[in-house]
């Protein structure tokens, strides 16, 4: 894992356990940050999130030989039955199957009527007859862990933020929804279509030379 650094002059961050005590170097915690930037509410008076002067990012992360290690996200960590598991292996395990696009696959647990549930979204180049147990076999092998259900989707279905991150809630959510849907091919009338509705748009904003 890379290296973020260390905190800039004047702010100071620290990693911390459940019970909001400092963790040790190498475990991983959430992580809170201080400093002078930090926001001092929101708006229509909805409470502060800052706590005696510190925020919690909602990230997680490890501090060691006194830098920061970012490992994820606290919303995005997946509990089966008590436990807790870092969706990036999940996804990891499932990567290593033939057919399966890299870096494209979502695990998000969800508590329904059944209990809790591991559902793998994952994004195949192909179908093929067998896929769906070769990811399953795959996972548990990796991480000890069944998936639920798993889903085989087009690429490009899960939704990811404008800096390519994927959304794995956003992905849960629209899969409960029904939205999950396979994006429109690239096709050269497409293209052609999307170009004009550009190139249209660009003209209407141009301002009208003075005569």
């Amino acid at each position: 894992m890379a290296s973020v650094g260390t905190a800039l002059p004047g702010f100071s961050v620290e990693v911390r356990g459940i019970d909001g005590q400092r963790v040790v170097d190498g475990m991983v915690g959430n992580l809170w940050v201080t400093g002078p930037s930090l926001l001092s509410g929101y708006v229509n008076d909805t409470p502060s999130p800052v706590k005696e002067g510190w925020l919690d990012t909602g990230d997680l992360a490890f501090e060691w030989d006194g830098e920061l290690y970012i490992t994820g996200r606290a919303k995005d960590i997946v509990v089966i039955r008590g436990r807790n598991h870092a969706p990036q292996e999940l996804e990891m395990a499932a990567d290593q199957v033939e057919g399966v696009r890299q870096g494209c696959s979502v695990a998000v647990s969800h508590i329904d009527n059944d209990g809790e549930e591991l559902y793998l979204f994952v994004e195949v180049r192909q179908t093929r007859e067998g896929q769906t147990e070769e990811i399953i076999k795959a996972v548990l092998t990796g991480t000890g862990v069944t998936p639920t259900q798993v889903l085989l989707l087009a690429p490009g279905t899960i939704p990811r933020t404008s800096s390519g991150k994927l959304r794995r809630q956003e992905t849960l959510r629209r899969a409960i929804s029904g939205e999950l849907l396979a994006p429109n091919k690239v096709t050269p009338i497409r293209l052609l279509g999307a170009m004009a509705r550009s190139k249209w748009a660009q003209i209407r904003q141009t301002p009208d030379k003075p005569s």
